[in-house]
């Protein structure tokens, strides 16, 4: 009688390709081009990265790297900048078929482990545009990249200086057709009168008028047009707005609540490594004797339909300062990414300044795929605080729809691990797989890391194991109302 060999227990493959799999669950949740690679062929690559490049699938897949570049040299030097001299971003140009070419932003996270890595590219909209353009500057190309607004530039001529991507449908496909070019031969434009709103009508790009804002430009005499975002063929441009729905009874409290009912919750961060009180996450929470305990998530998005975002980050800033000389460290404060478009806020930062808050300690957290509605204002307000050394944390992680592109377009300083990711490490392997691939990615971009909702001492070993030394929880401690003291525990 044949006896069957016993089970063997499953043992992950760590030859080439090296914990590929524990990058997988990442592959398909960003719009980027990713592909892991050894130092000589292509392992793996998401649906992106085949759209990217022009390529399906088994074109990518186990073939050599050297066939993404247009001679041996540029794939040699490729491979040096990214896997010998460790360069963990920029720019290089890769081969399309039929002999073509584009240039890339790139963020390459070398040696993984032996003879693995990781490159997540998108196309260098700007590096494209401006290559051949004399007079530039870095705030503007920036700005164009952050917004999902069509922007055209204009120099003092009035010829086309620059387009960013969400532009592109509006002109021809080659830009030696558009680089330099007088705005004119594509369109009639109705500039704005001096002293009234800068709004130009725009006729000739579609089958109807288009509307934009004018700007002052990067170099005096260029001009900003920053679209309306609208189909190319719109039905209608300036049709007044539909009439907002009635508000429900929960927001109609809200907005007609005093400023008194409004308090800051603070929560402790705690920096395992240095085993210490490293400062405290700030949201603001609504005292209301009938909707009290509400989730500051919840009070965002109630707040945001009762249109009171602006009036409440007010109120955040004035408990900011009146804590300042008490706050701990750091402190983060959660922002509504609609308080970006407030005139207000930057007025408020200084306060919150003037009152003894250093500009390195105060963080600010932003939902990511927030962002990648962000207006021309509102990208110009978070790169402006962001020159005066305050910090942006990503967070939203878990949201729907994830732009991880954001993470390259704006001034981050780290990212936060959401609660409902931590909460399922030790129990889903996929989740577990997901944190410690985004805490990877976050390190080749040099972003600090941080995990939010940490609630048992396994948790926050899984954590620390992987390097992420920022932690926060009620594993630490209670969040408390503004004015009392924080107690961390949980550091042992």
């Amino acid at each position: 009688m044949e006896t069957q060999p016993p089970s063997e227990p499953f043992r992950p493959d760590f030859s080439e390709g090296a914990e590929t799999g524990l990058y997988l669950a990442l592959l398909e949740l960003i719009d980027e081009g990713l592909i892991l690679t050894s130092d000589e062929t292509i392992l793996e690559a998401n649906t992106a990265a085949c759209r990217l490049l022009e390529r399906d699938y088994r074109d990518l897949i186990r073939q050599p790297l050297a066939n993404l570049f247009l001679s041996d040299k540029e794939f040699l030097q490729a491979r040096a900048r990214w896997f010998i001299q460790g360069q963990s971003r920029g720019s290089i140009r890769m081969a399309l078929p039929g002999g073509r070419s584009r240039l890339f932003r790139f963020i390459a996270a070398a040696r993984l482990r032996p003879g693995l890595h990781a490159i997540l590219f998108s196309p260098d909209l700007i590096g494209e545009v401006y290559r051949d353009v004399a007079h530039t500057d870095a705030f503007w190309p920036r700005l164009a990249a952050a917004v999902p607004q069509p922007v055209v530039v204009l120099d003092e001529a009035g010829r086309i200086a620059a387009l960013n991507d969400a532009a592109r449908p509006f002109f021809p496909a080659e830009r030696r057709e558009w680089l330099l070019q007088p705005l004119s031969r594509f369109a009639a434009v109705a500039w704005p009168p001096e002293g009234e709103a800068p709004l130009a009508r725009i006729e000739g790009l579609g089958e109807a008028p288009v509307r934009a804002r004018v700007l002052d430009g990067p170099q005096r005499g260029w001009r900003v047009l920053v679209f309306e975002r609208l189909p190319r063929f719109a039905p209608a441009t300036i049709s007044p707005a539909p009439s907002a729905p009635p508000l429900d009874p929960l927001a109609v409290a809200l907005r007609e609540s005093p400023l008194e009912s409004f308090a800051l919750q603070l929560e402790p961060l705690v920096d395992l490594q240095q085993r210490r009180l490293a400062g405290a996450h700030a949201r603001l929470v609504w005292n209301h004797p009938a909707f009290a305990g509400l989730a500051p998530e919840r009070l965002t998005e109630l707040a945001r339909r009762a249109q009171t975002i602006p009036r409440l980050t007010r109120s955040a800033f004035v408990g900011l300062t009146a804590l300042a000389p008490r706050l701990p460290g750091r402190i983060t404060l959660s922002l509504a990414a609609e308080a970006l478009r407030d005139p207000a806020l930057t007025q408020s930062v200084e306060m919150a300044l003037a009152a003894g808050i250093r500009p390195e300690a105060l963080e600010f957290a932003l939902d990511l795929p927030a962002c990648a509605a962000l207006d021309t204002e509102a990208a110009a307000t978070l790169l402006a605080l962001s020159q005066r050394g305050i910090r942006w944390i990503a967070a939203g992680l878990d949201e729907a729809a994830l732009p991880l592109e954001q993470l390259a377009r704006l001034p981050w300083s780290g990212l936060m691990l959401p609660p409902s990711w931590i909460g399922g490490l030790g129990r889903d392997e996929r989740l577990e797989a997901l944190v410690g691939g985004t805490v990877s990615l976050a390190q080749a971009m040099q972003l600090e890391v941080r995990a939010q909702g940490v609630a048992t001492a396994g948790q926050r070993d899984f954590l620390a194991a992987l390097g992420v030394r920022l932690q926060q929880g009620p594993w630490f401690g209670p969040a408390v109302t503004s004015g009392e003291p924080l107690h961390v525990r949980g550091m042992e």
